[in-house]
């Protein structure tokens, strides 16, 4: 049984959509034309840069991304060439391995970050009242717990 959008739904919907394409998409294109990063890749340097190893499994980041590990795979070896990341063995997982960022990854990371959050509050934060983002960060909290198979508050 199909259950369609009501309208109020589709009005939450189409938009949501349409804006969060083209916000990643906008992101994308100046974290590469000035650094040559896919926001996909800053997001990886970012999450390795955060862990206090700066170590994580390939398929942890595949996960937390919602990306196939291939996908993970191309970026992380793409990145390795540059010397931003590097590819470590799990010792106790023969199939299990790491990427870890370097010193270059966590330089070109801090170049990076300004860009990166001004695009963030120049084609987002600004259109967001103060007063909205609580329930912003509410609802894709939960809905991002929900992505994960966690129990949602």
């Amino acid at each position: 049984m199909n259950r369609w959008l009501t309208q109020e739904e589709e009005q939450a919907w189409g938009p949501f959509v349409l804006a969060s394409l083209n916000l990643m998409s906008t992101l994308d294109r100046e974290l590469k034309a000035a650094f040559n990063l896919s926001h996909l890749d800053y997001g990886i340097l970012d999450l390795l840069s955060r862990n206090p190893r700066h170590v994580l499994r390939m398929s942890e980041l595949a996960t937390t991304f919602g990306v196939d590990p291939s996908n993970i795979t191309y970026r992380v070896r793409h990145m390795e060439k540059r010397n931003l990341v590097e590819r470590l063995d799990c010792p106790t997982d023969g199939r299990g391995v790491f990427a870890r960022i370097t010193r270059d990854g966590l330089a070109l990371l801090d170049k990076a970050a300004p860009l990166h959050f001004e695009g963030v509050r120049r084609h987002f934060l600004d259109y967001i009242e103060p007063h909205q983002l609580q329930a912003i960060a509410e609802v894709f909290s939960k809905l991002r717990k929900a992505q994960h198979g966690e129990q949602a508050n």
